[in-house]
């Protein structure tokens, strides 16, 4: 895939965590191939740090509509063990709920178009079952309410890893700790490159972290 094609469609798309890998145009839908870019996990057990991979599992996932039509994107889950404790997780990722056929932004235009038309119409207009666009709806719904509650990351993790085996390629990981879960990857680990990922917290996020649990090093 040439790529100027390839930059353009991760541009159209807006996932940070794929890299496209080729596309399909049907006469009825988009298919966008992608791997995933973060091959990094924590382990909620144990809390540690692993990139190893366990095993992958093919995911097929709605996305936002291209060119009017429904886009689907083709893409490996990771799902890691941990070599401490031998716990197996798949996931989670940031733009995908867990167990769910739909990307989050997918589900956000889903509910913005129920504010407009009634269940049933929107099933049709999405080509969607009646019941999936329900469930969407609330599960957005929902969240919103969670997020007018303030919740937020309470326990982070700042950690570092070697993106690959024996190389000196080292990413700093946060991750949500209480929730096992890995937030953001860095590509440097320096204090330089951690200072503007808290400037862009919002002051709600920042005042809901509580407790930083971190490998201090000199830098």
């Amino acid at each position: 895939m040439e790529p100027s094609a390839r930059e353009f469609i991760e541009a159209l798309i807006q996932i940070r965590e794929l890299s496209v890998t080729g596309d399909q145009i049907q006469s009825q839908a988009v298919l966008i191939f992608a791997e995933g870019q973060v091959r990094v996990g924590q382990c909620g057990p144990c809390g540690a740090i692993t990139r190893e991979i366990h095993q992958y599992i093919d995911r097929k996932v709605r996305h936002l509509p291209v060119a009017g039509k429904p886009c689907d994107l083709l893409f490996q889950e990771y799902q890691f063990l941990c070599r401490l404790c031998r716990h197996t997780w798949v996931g989670p990722l940031a733009f995908l709920s867990p167990n769910q056929l739909y990307t989050t932004v997918y589900e956000q235009y889903v509910a913005e178009r129920c504010r407009e038309h009634r269940w049933q119409r929107v099933s049709v207009l999405e080509t969607l079952g009646y019941a999936a666009v329900e469930g969407i709806d609330k599960r957005v719904l929902q969240g919103k309410l969670s997020e007018r509650e303030g919740l937020g990351v309470r326990v982070l993790g700042i950690d570092e890893i070697a993106q690959h085996q024996g190389h000196r390629d080292v990413v700093c990981v946060l991750s949500d700790i209480e929730h096992g879960k890995v937030i953001e990857v860095l590509k440097s680990r320096t204090k330089a490159a951690l200072e503007p990922y808290f400037d862009g917290l919002l002051p709600s996020q920042r005042a809901a972290i509580e407790v930083i649990s971190i490998d201090m090093w000199a830098a």
